[in-house]
């Protein structure tokens, strides 16, 4: 079955070089506000809308430029500007490390943020897709179960495959 076959509405068309649409960040309520990646154009929009002031958590994909590009201004709004630690969602200790090393390298200070387990959040399933975005990189989808609706966020694969396989597991019946 392709994934095409399905009845489902696609959001997000921005990337690394598609800067017109945007790039590489979502919010999303379930009913925590958690905003997913961190793309370099989305602080600034954030940030100007006042969305910025109600996110509970951030959520990363993997950590390629284009998804954590705003991070450090992020973190530095929340601690500076609106006096609050920034809440990392991680899914495993390997990726906490990785972000924790990024952020080291930023010259974050730790007091400006703490990591929380995305496993303390029940409606959200981590998909790991390590190597099926770039050979070598840390990579997660994640499935977000709401009151009506189930959301399923690939983030950036180049395996349809794993879609596929995600997409049929969350419904059985489909057929093609």
């Amino acid at each position: 079955m392709m994934l095409k076959d399905y009845p489902f509405k696609f959001v997000g068309t921005g990337g690394v070089f598609d800067y017109k649409y945007g790039n590489s960040s979502l919010v999303i309520d379930i009913p925590e506000r958690i905003l997913i990646d961190i793309g370099p154009l989305a602080y600034p929009k954030l940030a100007e809308t006042g969305v910025i002031e109600s996110i509970d958590y951030l959520l990363l994909t993997h950590l390629h430029g284009d998804h954590i590009g705003g991070i450090f201004q992020y973190i530095f709004h929340n601690k500076g500007k609106l006096g609050k630690v920034t809440k990392i969602l991680y899914q495993n200790k390997a990726f906490r490390n990785e972000i924790k090393a990024l952020l080291d390298a930023m010259y974050i200070p730790n007091t400006h943020y703490e990591f929380v387990s995305v496993s303390t959040l029940d409606r959200i399933e981590c998909i790991d897709t390590t190597g099926k975005h770039a050979d070598g990189v840390t990579s997660f989808g994640f499935v977000f179960r709401l009151e009506s609706q189930t959301i399923y966020y690939s983030g950036d694969l180049g395996d349809i495959e794993v879609s596929n396989r995600v997409v049929e597991r969350l419904h059985p019946d489909s057929t093609s």
